[in-house]
């Protein structure tokens, strides 16, 4: 056996599909064993792989073991003179097993290689090439100096800066996406530290092959794509908890010694230091727009409501301490409310910040009229500060998308032009899914792969596109997985990235888009099979109808509970679906056998097959639960819920149709 392909997996279910159609392809001509270690995946991972790649050898985790230990799980039965560790979200070419084997053939002192990478945008990410995180070679990191200075042999020696990208070096620091490693060296180093339950165990496995006297290569003569952060997401605070407790880890290994106890300590500093910056940015980033419009409706307040004192009443009608007690309960009720309904979402509509205004309005409305009489001062001023919450918002973003701050509402900018890249049959297929996703796009045409291909309606061929993106002012390309090769996609990726293009992989067999546009930006899926119920808004709305049902439930529920068979439960299920344990309508669990894979929703206290006009004519459950998922309406949901009321106490849960 020469190569060992070893990938681990964590709820990338559809990334990692692309990945493994990849490797299928440059494993072809070559004697090549894949694992796949699942990590106890809740995403359908296990149905897929069974399925659509039963070539692989697959083994399932019951829980999440972390990065190290799950490799190691596959590393003790490869039996490959090479063992390749990769990540479910990269894409290699065709010709990348060949040509890696061969270097390390003939490089018997090479223990292991890494590749070229670029992110889903077509840019080089810098840590292909990575020196080790001395203190030194962090602290610059850590405060910037790298960034400041990125071709410093001194200042950017983290990266390694110094380097040309497209040339063969020896390196340091193997990056964990893509880690050819020669078997014999790791049957004399040992495996990975499971100390390092994600993060920090490439630098820690290239540290040792340096020290038992191998060389680690950086080999730019084939490219990846890794579509950075998918499996843990690079803006989470987990993600910064992991990555810098893992920095720990190595400098306590292998600089905590004597004489460099003074180094370690600055280090750790210095990371935590980081950390902090990290943590506190993202706070700001995520909290910078709530904080705004608080400020907003307080102002609205507090302008409020010594104007309808002169109005109505007197100076002085209402408590001094009003503006620092209630009122700020009141801010906080509204503001909360607009980020359920989704006023906060990086892709913003006018119309869902209307919609967003008008639920908070409600809720706050509502709220005044529970609340003891301490907190109730004026229901004129309530209704006037929900008033000024429409007037003050929407400028208020409109302004902020002028400066630069917000992006423009969705829909109402330019639209996206986009050209796809494949098979006539395929590029007709993207068009007809674009457009049944119902965004706005200007469709430009398509590119194929030959001269010979080429009809009235195409644009060129692919050694066209760079100048047919440039001509046209393309803002998007779609590459047809099944039609264009992977060094294809990468190389002309490359070529255009410097134009600012966005891109997407199509796969028609799966059923999904893959994309990632920036090295800080872990990428978007879409999915067209099933999609109603996945849309982000369609999600906000079941849960809004959620909360506002169970709202509307416990108010009337004295005029409810006569009719509800078993009242012992029904309080149960309201608090339930508010703290968001359940879903009003869920699933029908009764049939388990389906034939695509539905995307996930909380138990129900009700089931879509209870009596909807909707599925009349439909006595297959399977079949209602497959057209409730891809047509998603909330009228469905309330028609449901009006005809089964006497079923509002159920004991029984609705549940996700369950694997196999």
């Amino acid at each position: 056996m020469k190569l060992s392909v070893v990938i681990v997996n964590y709820n990338v279910r559809f990334f990692l599909s692309q990945c493994l159609a990849s490797v299928q392809k440059a494993a072809e001509g070559l004697d090549v064993e894949v694992f796949v270690v699942d990590n106890n995946s809740t995403d359908g991972s296990y149905a897929m792989l069974r399925d659509s790649f039963p070539w692989i050898k697959l083994i399932v985790n019951h829980e999440n073991v972390g990065f190290s230990q799950a490799n190691n799980q596959a590393i003790r039965q490869a039996k490959g003179e090479y063992v390749l560790l990769l990540n479910p979200d990269t894409i290699v070419q065709e010709d990348t097993f060949r040509k890696v084997i061969a270097f390390m053939d003939k490089h018997p002192k090479a223990g292991g290689l890494g590749v070229r990478m670029i992110d889903g945008s077509g840019k080089f990410l810098p840590e292909s090439k990575r020196g080790f995180p001395t203190p030194k070679a962090s602290f610059y990191k850590i405060f910037g100096f790298t960034r400041l200075f990125p071709h410093s042999a001194v200042f950017a020696r983290y990266y390694l800066g110094h380097l040309p990208e497209d040339k063969t070096n020896r390196i340091d620091v193997l990056a964990g996406a893509f880690m050819l490693l020669r078997k014999e060296t790791l049957d004399q180093i040992g495996l990975l530290d499971e100390t390092f339950f994600m993060y920090g165990e490439d630098i820690d496995l290239s540290y040792r092959i340096q020290q038992a006297g191998y060389e680690n290569y950086y080999f730019p003569e084939t490219t990846i794509i890794h579509y950075k952060g998918e499996s843990t997401r690079k803006g989470s605070f987990n993600y910064v908890r992991l990555f810098y407790k893992a920095m720990l880890i190595f400098v306590r290994k292998h600089y905590a010694t004597s004489g460099a106890w003074l180094f370690s300590l600055m280090i750790r500093f210095a990371i935590f230091f980081r950390a902090s910056l990290s943590l506190l940015k993202r706070s700001l980033q995520w909290l910078w727009k709530p904080l705004v419009d608080a400020v907003l409706m307080f102002a609205g307040f507090s302008w409020l409501v010594p104007a309808w004192e002169q109005i109505a009443h007197e100076p002085g009608y209402y408590p001094r301490d009003l503006l620092h007690t209630v009122i700020p309960i009141y801010v906080l009720l509204f503001v909360v409310t607009l980020m359920a309904s989704g006023a906060y979402n990086r892709h913003w509509r006018i119309r869902g910040i209307l919609r967003s205004w008008f639920t908070a309005a409600l809720v706050l409305l509502v709220a005044y009229s529970l609340m003891g009489e301490a907190f109730r001062f004026s229901r004129a001023i309530v209704i006037l500060a929900a008033g000024w919450g429409l007037i003050a918002l929407l400028p208020a973003r409109l302004v902020m998308a002028k400066l630069g701050w917000l992006n423009y509402p969705v829909g109402k900018g330019k639209s996206n032009r986009i050209v796809s890249v494949g098979s006539h049959e395929q590029i007709q297929k993207v068009k007809e899914v674009l457009a049944h996703q119902g965004n706005r796009f200007q469709w430009l045409g398509g590119v194929v792969l030959d001269e010979k291909d080429e009809t009235g309606d195409t644009l060129g061929t692919l050694a066209q596109l760079q100048e047919i993106a440039r001509i046209n002012h393309v803002d998007e390309i779609v590459y047809c997985a099944e039609d264009v090769p992977a060094g294809e996609i990468i190389r002309s990726m490359v070529q255009a990235s410097s134009q600012s293009v966005r891109f997407r992989i199509f796969n028609s067999e799966g059923g999904f888009f893959i994309a990632s546009h920036s090295a800080n930006d872990a990428g978007d899926l879409i999915l067209f099979d099933i999609n109603a119920i996945s849309l982000p808004e369609n999600r906000r709305r079941k849960r809004m109808l959620d909360m506002t049902v169970s709202l509307l439930g416990f108010i009337l529920s004295p005029f409810i509970l006569p009719f509800v068979h078993s009242k012992k439960f029904y309080f149960s299920n309201i608090f339930n679906v508010l703290k968001g344990n359940k879903t009003w309508v869920g699933y029908s669990s009764e049939e388990t056998e389906t034939d695509i894979e539905l995307p996930v929703l909380l138990p129900g206290v009700l089931s879509c097959a209870d009596s909807s006009r909707h599925w009349e004519g439909h006595v297959d459950v399977k079949k209602i639960n497959t057209l409730y998922a891809k047509d998603y309406r909330i009228l469905n949901d309330l028609e449901i819920i009006r005809r089964n009321i006497s079923k509002l106490g159920n004991t029984k849960s609705y549940d996700t149709i369950p694997e196999e």
